[in-house]
């Protein structure tokens, strides 16, 4: 299997530009091939809502898998930080990886698609659920749990809890108190409680 890419995006002009920076040199730091895109403005060319933000990383992510058709992709969200070498995403035999919290919520701060046809229709699905629900609470997320839940034969990985850790810098660990004091690969710092408001 090829070396993973690293992928992500953030909207500008609303804090996000600094977090997305962050991401980077993280990304850089350990040697990690990645694309991290700032987009202005949305695809329609109407200014990025967070609704609107969140839904598109479905979007983005097959624009990926197009422009990068054998090439792993691990999606990582444009607040987090790699703080260990990620060797799991070298090795996974699976078409689609992520943490489900306390083995109940699937988080979509990382994913992991693995190149292939598969992983493409679990993407495009994605998307179309997205464009029937797109009002639910972090639709993203429940989005893409229900297109996972419902495929048949899809090899699903669940990653362990250090590569979604929760940790929002402000002692609300929210990882550390389900799973107690671990060493995080992928930290996600919850950048949308502050800056939400500015989308």
């Amino acid at each position: 299997m090829s070396c993973p890419l690293y992928v992500s995006y953030h909207t500008i002009g609303n804090g996000y530009e600094l977090e997305a920076a962050g991401l980077v040199r993280t990304l850089k730091a350990f040697g990690l091939p990645h694309v991290v895109t700032g987009l202005a403005r949305e695809p329609g060319g109407g200014p990025w809502t967070w609704q609107r933000a969140n839904l598109y990383k479905a979007e983005f992510i097959r624009e990926m898998q197009h422009a990068y058709p054998d090439r792993p992709l691990v999606w990582i969200d444009s607040d987090a930080r790699v703080v260990q070498r990620p060797r799991m995403f070298d090795w996974l035999g699976c078409d689609v990886a992520a943490h489900w919290y306390r083995n109940r919520e699937m988080l979509a701060g990382t994913l992991f698609f693995a190149p292939g046809k598969t992983s493409k229709a679990v993407v495009t699905a994605w998307i179309e659920r997205n464009h029937a629900r797109p009002d639910r609470r972090r639709a993203d997320q429940p989005n893409l749990m229900d297109v996972i839940h419902a495929w048949r034969d899809l090899r699903i990985v669940n990653l362990p809890p250090e590569y979604a850790w929760i940790d929002s810098g402000r002692g609300d660990d929210l990882s550390a108190r389900a799973y107690g004091r671990r060493h995080p690969v992928i930290q996600h710092r919850q950048a949308s409680r502050r800056l939400k408001r500015r989308t």
